[in-house]
């Protein structure tokens, strides 16, 4: 359904709609974050981010929605906001190994700290 209409539209419809979309799609979580990586690959970078900021506002318990969401905003150019995003993500699940390596390699390539 977002790949065949304006996303910004079918994303504010089922923010909206939060729950009945919920009932309807049991996953929705992961249907997001497929079409947002798709999105992505497309090279629709707005549609992306706006995708992966609707699954992160409507999961923020998920750390999978924030490790997504700072994949897009380093392809968006915007690191400090990826880091962020892995670090709240790492927040929420500290044994994933991956993501704390991902996080240590995004603060030492820009400079952060902390």
């Amino acid at each position: 359904y977002l790949l065949q209409v304006d996303v910004g539209a079918a994303c504010a419809a089922i923010q909206s709609e939060q729950r009945r979309y919920q009932a309807l799609y049991p996953n929705l979580e992961s249907r997001l974050n497929s079409v947002g990586y798709d999105l992505l690959r497309r090279g629709l970078l707005a549609d992306a981010l706006r995708t992966f900021e609707l699954n992160r506002d409507l999961f923020p318990g998920s750390w999978n929605v924030y490790d997504s969401y700072a994949d897009a905003l380093l392809a968006s150019g915007d690191r400090a906001g990826a880091i962020a995003n892995c670090r709240k993500s790492v927040e929420l699940n500290p044994d994933r190994e991956a993501g704390r390596r991902r996080l240590a390699e995004l603060k030492s390539t820009s400079g952060a700290t902390s």
